[in-house]
């Protein structure tokens, strides 16, 4: 994850959930903001990236093949 300047966010929370069950995985971005989110089905996915001082960031309607 990058803020509005471009600057890699480390430490933010990262939950995709399953649309359909509403199934959770989280990860945490690293040093480079890079995350990576493990054990996920195929299917629909809501993206919720927060971190303390930071605007809560949203993507709904990932679609995962």
């Amino acid at each position: 994850m990058l803020d509005e300047q471009g600057a890699s966010v480390p430490g933010a929370v990262v939950t995709a959930t399953n649309t359909a069950t509403q199934a959770t995985r989280d990860a945490v971005t690293d040093a480079q903001g890079a995350f990576v989110v493990t054990g996920l089905l195929a299917g629909t996915y809501d993206l919720r990236v927060v971190l303390t001082g930071f605007r809560t960031y949203e993507q709904v309607g990932l679609e995962l093949s």
